[in-house]
Parts: structure tokens; C-alpha cells; sequence
């Protein structure tokens, strides 16, 4: 599901730029569309196939903006498997079963509060940044991060896993489709296209991605186009 996390990271970095855009300069709050997109695949890291550029690219992100929150957050499941190759023993003890559960896949990196909480811990760590764009605005990057992270736990419950809150499993939104499944998969053994995670992205998120970037890219000039429309149609109606 890596395509479709990004194309929702985008979703929601667009809507979270045109949130912040009356609040930021001009052209930052732009910044919000690629850190949605980047975060948008980041829970996935519990997953033992997590796509290599998914990672490549979150760390980059992270190294490029002081981000060690969630350096460390990619850092410590690899530092865990190691650690359990080396001392790990045939009886877990409790600490062991809760790292090994909240690493497990969909599990603890999938939760609402971790989304929270990896946003808030990187507005903090960006508010010690020299950069004033960094230390000015760290909520911003917090809330764009938040948001991403958000978005992939929507898309994992659009599929028939669903996901976990708290000691409920399995929780769906809407119909739902099968993790990777494609238009023809779909037909051949549903008999209907709908029913794919392929057109659920290429029908349903990608334009809405499109239309709130470019709705982003916009807002800078819409002010000053519905002042023109407004003043044209003043004049207009005083020439009648």
C-alpha cells in the first residue's frame, strides 16, 4: 500500500497547508504537502517488508530537519531485532512481550496516540532548532506530521484488516478493500473494480490529493482574485 499512503500523505499535507496557510509565510505552509507525503508510509516501519524507500526517505526528512524523534523511531525496531539475536531468551519477560506488541505489525505504531505524539514530540524537538523557520513554525511541521501519520491509519482501516483501538481489533471505515489487491484481481474474484485498493486510490484519493495541493498552490492569489471579482462585479452593477 505504499502508493496509496502517499497519495493520502499528500491528501492531507494539502488540507493541513491550507489550514496553517493564513498563519505562516507565504510558500511555507507548502512544506506541509511533502511532510504528509513522506510521513504517510512511516508507520509502516513494524512491517518486516516495509519498502527500502519509504524508510530512505523518512530518515532524509528527519536528518534534513534535526527530526531525531523519528530517527530513533526507525532506529529502535532494527536495534531490537538485533538485540533479540543476541540476548533474547526463551522466556519473555513482561517489558520483552510489550516491545514485542507494540512492534508487531499494525500495532503500537498504528495508534491515533503514537500519531499524536510523534507530532508533538517533533514540534518540541524543532523548537531548539538555530533556524527561525524551524524554531518560528515547529507547530507546524508537528500538525503536518501528525496528519500524515493519521492519514496512513485511515487507509489500513479501508482495508479488511482494519485496524486496533485499544482492546478493540479489526476496526473498518467504509467498505473495504484487500492490501494491494488490483482492478483485476477485483473483477476476477469479486466481479466488481470498486472493490480494489487500486481504484479506491486512482478514483477516490488521487484527484482529492490533486485538488487540495493545487487549492494550496492557489491560495496566495484566491484573496486577491475575489477582491478583483468583487470590485468587477461592484462596478458592473453601478454602470447598470
Amino acid at each position: 500500500m505504499f502508493k496509496t499512503h502517499v497519495v493520502l500523505g499528500v491528501s492531507v499535507g494539502g488540507a493541513c497547508a491550507l489550514a496553517v496557510h493564513p498563519w505562516v509565510p507565504p510558500g511555507l505552509d507548502l512544506l506541509c504537502i511533502p511532510l504528509g507525503a513522506a510521513m504517510g508510509p512511516a508507520p509502516d516501519v513494524d512491517h518486516h517488508a516495509a519498502p527500502a524507500r519509504a524508510v530512505a526517505i523518512a530518515v532524509a526528512v528527519a536528518l534534513a530537519l534535526y527530526w531525531w524523534p523519528i530517527v530513533m523511531l526507525y532506529a529502535l525496531p532494527m536495534l531490537y531485532r538485533l538485540g533479540r539475536r543476541i540476548v533474547y531468551g526463551p522466556h519473555p519477560t513482561a517489558l520483552e512481550r510489550r516491545w514485542r506488541a507494540f512492534w508487531r505489525h499494525r500495532g503500537g505504531t498504528h495508534r491515533i496516540s503514537t500519531a499524536l505524539g510523534v507530532g508533538a514530540a517533533t514540534a518540541a524537538a524543532l523548537w531548539f532548532a538555530p533556524a527561525p523557520l524551524l524554531h518560528d513554525y515547529a507547530w507546524m511541521y508537528g500538525a503536518a506530521v501528525s496528519a500524515g501519520w493519521l492519514s496512513h491509519i485511515y487507509g489500513d482501516a479501508r482495508t479488511h484488516s482494519g485496524i486496533s483501538i485499544g482492546s478493540h481489533d479489526n476496526i473498518t471505515i467504509g467498505y473495504t478493500v484487500r492490501t494491494g489487491s488490483t482492478r483485476v484481481e477485483a473483477q476476477r474474484t469479486e466481479g466488481d473494480e470498486t472493490l480494489s485498493e487500486e481504484w479506491l486510490r486512482q478514483k477516490r484519493y488521487q484527484p482529492c490529493a490533486l485538488a487540495l495541493s493545487a487549492a494550496a498552490l492557489a491560495a496566495p492569489v484566491l484573496p486577491a482574485l475575489f477582491a478583483g471579482l468583487v470590485q468587477g462585479v461592484i462596478h458592473l452593477v453601478g454602470a447598470m
